[in-house]
This record gives C-alpha cells, sequence and structure tokens, in this order.
C-alpha cells in the first residue's frame, strides 16, 4: 500500500467512525443505512487486499527464511541420521540402516525438491523417534529430537507459501488500487451527495466533511528529532491536501 492510499484509507475509516458516532441521527434513513454499510464493505475489501498484498511483498523474504531453515534442518537431521546407522550398524539391523541410508547431507541440502526434502525429514523424524531410546548414546538426546520436531513443523508451515504467493503481487497490489478508487468514488458520488440532501445544518453534516478530509502524513517523519542550528523547524504535524 502507497501512503497515498494509506492516508485514503485512514480518511476512509474516519467517515466510518463519524457516521458510527452520529448513528441516532441518520439511522432512520433505510437509504443512508445502506449506504453505510456499502462503505463499510469497502473498507473491508481494501484491508483484505493490503493484507494480501503485504503477504506477497514479503514473498522474498519467506524465501530466505525457507532457505536458512532448510540449511540448518539437513545439518540436524545429517547428524540424527549418523546417530541411527551407528546404531544399526551395532545390532546388526540392517533394515533400519536402509531406511535412513538415502538421507545423506548431500541429497538433503541439495538434490531434493522442497516437497520431497518435507517427505525425508518427517521421515527421518518418524524414525528417530521410534528409537529415541537406542539412539541417546550416540549423542541424539530428547531435547536435539525435540528441536528437529519443531523445526519440521515450521518447515512445512513455512515451505507452501512462496509458492502460493508466487507472482500475485501485481495482481494484488493492482486490486488494492481498484478498491480504494471503489470507496472513494462511493464517497463522492453517493454519501457525499446524501449527506449534504439528507442532513443539511446539522452537527453531522458537519462532522461528516470534517472526517472526509485527506491528510497527508509525511512517511520520511520516524521520530521527533531536536533541529539543528541551521535547519528550518521540522513539520510535525498532518497538512490537509
Amino acid at each position: 500500500m502507497t501512503r497515498q492510499q494509506k492516508n485514503q484509507q485512514v480518511m476512509g475509516n474516519s467517515v466510518a467512525q463519524t457516521n458510527a458516532n452520529y448513528k441516532p441521527t441518520w439511522e432512520g434513513s433505510e437509504l443512508f443505512n445502506e449506504s453505510d454499510a456499502t462503505h463499510s464493505e469497502n473498507l473491508i475489501n481494501i484491508q483484505n487486499w493490503e493484507i494480501k498484498q503485504a503477504e506477497a511483498a514479503e514473498l522474498k523474504g519467506l524465501v530466505r527464511d525457507k532457505n536458512i531453515l532448510r540449511s540448518i534442518i539437513a545439518g540436524n537431521a545429517s547428524r540424527i541420521v549418523s546417530g541411527i546407522k551407528a546404531y544399526a550398524m551395532s545390532v546388526n539391523d540392517q533394515q533400519l540402516f536402509t531406511s535412513v541410508a538415502p538421507y545423506t547431507l548431500s541429497e538433503l541440502s541439495y538434490h531434493l525438491s522442497d516437497t520431497k526434502f518435507a517427505t525425508a525429514i518427517v521421515s527421518i523424524k518418524t524414525i528417530a523417534d521410534a528409537n529415541a531410546a537406542s539412539i541417546l548414546p550416540y549423542g541424539i538426546t530428547a531435547a536435539m529430537l525435540t528441536s528437529f520436531a519443531a523445526d519440521v513443523t515450521s518447515f512445512q508451515a513455512i515451505a507452501p507459501k512462496p509458492k502460493a504467493l508466487r507472482g500475485q503481487l501485481k495482481v494484488y497490489t493492482a486490486n488494492l488500487k481498484k478498491a480504494v478508487t471503489d470507496m472513494l468514488d462511493y464517497l463522492k458520488n453517493n454519501m457525499d451527495n446524501q449527506v449534504r440532501s439528507l442532513f443539511p445544518n446539522t452537527d453531522f453534516e458537519a462532522a461528516y466533511f470534517n472526517s472526509r478530509k485527506i491528510y497527508n502524513y509525511n512517511e520520511s517523519v520516524t521520530g521527533i528529532k531536536a533541529p539543528s542550528q541551521t535547519s528550518k523547524t521540522a513539520r510535525l504535524y498532518a497538512t490537509p491536501l
């Protein structure tokens, strides 16, 4: 969401709040009841697309986080597999040894798709849990298995997100822009005229049009700083457009 769109959204929310504050004035009007409901729906639509856009914009971060997590899991999984193999060799359990043999560090790190990687680490977790007491002497502690299980769950949650969001940012951005435009158009062409015609010269009319002002909040201001002797006084207040 751009700064301008956020300012417009803030205005829309202010209108909704003003309508709520003056509901006793207009609730007898079926027409305005419908208009207020439509405006609320428009605000919800903006919020929904704003959330979707933000999720899609985090795609690069999700990919980075997923790759870091995968690297951590691959290393820990390889260590657990080594413990299972060592135990299997000590008791001559060829079936157990074979069940984890394919899961080398190289295979886990570089040669599996995310889907196959997720399947592999779940399989390793299941085998390790079933042999937890036996692999303890080989350094595979309960705490390690608990941490590994948590990482497996985290990977299962994060892995599908980048794929699901890929290519959606442009679509969500366009839909958000349309949702904001639809709200502005509805206020301009419907609600503004209804307030003027249905509630002229009332406190509600005055409050409504005051809330309809769009303010430009300076996005570069992140905190209050003392101005230097050579600088002009910082503008700390919102300026009406």
